[in-house]
């Protein structure tokens, strides 16, 4: 995560030139912070660093090599919960992604069962496990995978020692 770090370089950088000598240093290291967020930022940029990654992990075509695969485990990316708005909105975009893909593979692999993952950081939060199961109700209907009525395991965790969830 290139975020926290250039975080960190910004504090650096404002620190050397609040509370130090150094406001050289403080300058440098606020400019190289800030430039590089902005670069790393930038949607040609981070393709191209994503690139290698997707090439290196290509979509599956045929399905009937995949038949002995039990589960089909989707991993949440990011989910927030507001009651006053609609459904569609709690999932962040990676989310949806990976969710509307496991979906689109459960279908074709109509044996299988899936399984979201995704925890709440905090107590009497509602997992992201969980604000993916309704989202993919809302959008597939009921329990199943229409003809196969297949379960969908929304959740698999235990207790940490802290009082959340461990997926």
């Amino acid at each position: 995560m290139p975020v926290p770090a250039f975080f960190v370089l910004t504090l650096l950088g404002v620190f050397c030139l609040w509370f130090t000598r150094k406001q050289k240093t403080g300058r440098v290291f606020l400019t190289i912070s800030n430039v590089l967020l902005g670069f790393l930022s930038y949607g040609a940029v981070s393709d191209i660093i994503a690139k290698p990654l997707e090439r290196e992990y290509p979509p599956i075509t045929h399905f009937e090599v995949l038949k002995d695969i039990k589960w089909i485990v989707v991993l949440s990316g990011g989910a927030s919960v507001d009651p006053e708005l609609p459904l569609s909105t709690y999932l962040s975009g990676a989310c949806l992604r990976r969710l509307s893909e496991g979906i689109y593979i459960h279908n074709r692999l109509p044996e299988t069962k899936l399984l979201l993952t995704g925890r709440s950081a905090f107590k009497g939060v509602i997992p992201q496990a969980q604000v993916m199961g309704k989202g993919r109700r809302s959008v597939v209907g009921g329990q199943g995978s229409g003809k196969t009525g297949a379960a969908i395991h929304e959740y698999l965790g235990m207790r940490c020692r802290a009082g959340g969830y461990c997926s």
